[in-house]
Formats: structure tokens, C-alpha cells, sequence
């Protein structure tokens, strides 16, 4: 059996989840010996007890793993290209994938912390396999859109928000969104500042998000990397979440040939290494 190398784990989400599907406790069955003096001396007799302990963090992931697939809640794959409609149920996703952890520290003098998003870019596809590979000869074709997942996401599990539904879309607009007025204490703030509008929600996010979608959705590490964010090398993980929000990545001059292309928002329950 492989030891799991656990990178990340949202224990709050995993226990409200193991509280639904069945009992937080386990029971070992424990050998116990005894000691007893008979007529021919001393005996010792064998006996087993069960005895109550918690569940351990794997047991607790492996349990939701076999509830959710015995269920039919869960995916094992992201959506690919825009068959967008399989993500209007409130599933989970269970896949591998080659992804980078992106560290966006508090401002000098605030609180310490920060906010961790695992990136997982979009999978560019050849236009002319005969050509070398520069951004100029890929598109976004049919092949898995951009990853985005924020780590310790506290808001309630809703069903995910399409981004179809709006006349223009960036997965940015919902990180931005997500993060909420938590943004202003990180080191990206001036970068996102207020639109000039002055309007507040979802049109906010846009408005600090549009000057910036074509960078990130061409290459979300190198921007938030100049931003501030500490990006770590891509590794292969494999990774339990939930959506939040998707859509796709248009609405701005330039950026038809992403539109091809589901972009995803959520959050992991959680992520370990795939060796």
C-alpha cells in the first residue's frame, strides 16, 4: 500500500461531510491478555475488546471518496471545451492534474497570512502541428480549460454559477469575487483597485478584473507572479473540489479564441501528491 502525501486539507468541509454520511468514530478490535494462577500455575488467557477512536484524516477522505462515488457525485475529469451544461449540478470533481501553488501574501505591516490558489492552466491544443509551439501557433480548441481553486474558501456550498449566463466572463472576476474584502489587505490590491463606477458585487469584481483578463487567461502565473504571488513549480496532484463558478473566457477584444474553452472556480477538499 503507498503512503498519500497529503498537501492540502480542508478539515472544517471534511468533517461537516463525514458528520452526513455516517459515524465520526471507528472501532479497533484490540488483543487483551490475562493473568490467572491455577492448581498446575500460571495460565494466561486471551481476549479481544473493541475499543472507540476517531476517525484519522485518511480514513475520513477514503470514506467520502466511496459516498460520493457510490452516490454518482462525483467526476473523475474536468469539462472539456464547452460542454458546459454537466457542470450545472452541484458535483464533485476528483482528478490529476499538473498544477502550481500560488501563495498571495498580506500587505507589510497587516495581519500574516495570506491567500493560496492552486493554478492549473489550460491545456493548449496545436493549430498546426507542423509549427513550433509559441502562443501565436495554439489555441485553447477542445481540450480542459483553466483551473482555479482557492484554498480555505469559508462561504456555504451552492450550486456552481454559470458564467454562460452573463454577456462577458473571467474566471478573475470570480477569484476576485471570491476573495472578497479580503483583496484590500493583500498585495495585490493596488493592482485591483475599485472601479471608477463605484459599483459593488459581481460588477465590482469585473470592473478590477477586466483590465487584467487577457494577461491572466494567456498566462494566469507569470501575471499574478509579477502581481506579488509566490508561485511554486507545477507538480502532478490529484485533487477533490467543488465548483463555484465557470464560464468562459471572452468578452473583451482579442479574446474570441479563448472562448472556445470552459474556464473553472472552486475550491479543494483536498490535495495531495500524484506520484
Amino acid at each position: 500500500m503507498s503512503l498519500v502525501e497529503y498537501l492540502y486539507v480542508d478539515d472544517a468541509r471534511l468533517d461537516a461531510y463525514i458528520e452526513q454520511i455516517g459515524s465520526p468514530v471507528t472501532y479497533d478490535k484490540v488483543p487483551v491478555w490475562k493473568a490467572e494462577l491455577g492448581l498446575t500455575g500460571p495460565k494466561a488467557a486471551a481476549s479481544q475488546e473493541r475499543r472507540a477512536r476517531a476517525l484519522t484524516r485518511h480514513e475520513k477522505i477514503v470514506a467520502l471518496l466511496e459516498h460520493l462515488e457510490q452516490g454518482d457525485l462525483i467526476d473523475t475529469k474536468r469539462v472539456s471545451g464547452r460542454a458546459w451544461r454537466q457542470l450545472e449540478t452541484n458535483n464533485f470533481i476528483y482528478e490529476s492534474c499538473t498544477a502550481s501553488k500560488v501563495f498571495i501574501p498580506r500587505k507589510s505591516g497587516a495581519e500574516l497570512g495570506g491567500v493560496t490558489l492552486w493554478v492549473c492552466p489550460a491545456l493548449l491544443q496545436p493549430k498546426d502541428e507542423s509549427k513550433s509551439p509559441d502562443l501565436e501557433s495554439f489555441s485553447y480548441g477542445e481540450g480542459p480549460g483553466l483551473l482555479c481553486l482557492l484554498e480555505d474558501f469559508r462561504k456555504s456550498d451552492e450550486t456552481p454559477f454559470s458564467g454562460y449566463q452573463e454577456s462577458t466572463y473571467t474566471i478573475l472576476e470570480s477569484i476576485i469575487l471570491a476573495i472578497g474584502e479580503e483583496l484590500n489587505t493583500l498585495v495585490v490590491a493596488d493592482l485591483f483597485s475599485e472601479g471608477a463606477i463605484g459599483r459593488s458585487g459581481r460588477y465590482d469584481a469585473w470592473d478590477r478584473a477586466q483590465p487584467h483578463m487577457e494577461k491572466f487567461v494567456k498566462d494566469p502565473l507569470t501575471m499574478l507572479e509579477n502581481a506579488g504571488g509566490r508561485v511554486t513549480k507545477p507538480r502532478r496532484i490529484r485533487v477533490l473540489y467543488r465548483i463555484r463558478e465557470f464560464g468562459p473566457e471572452e468578452g473583451d477584444e482579442g479574446l474570441n479564441e479563448f472562448a472556445s474553452s470552459t474556464s473553472v472556480f472552486g475550491y479543494p477538499i483536498f490535495v495531495s501528491a500524484d506520484s
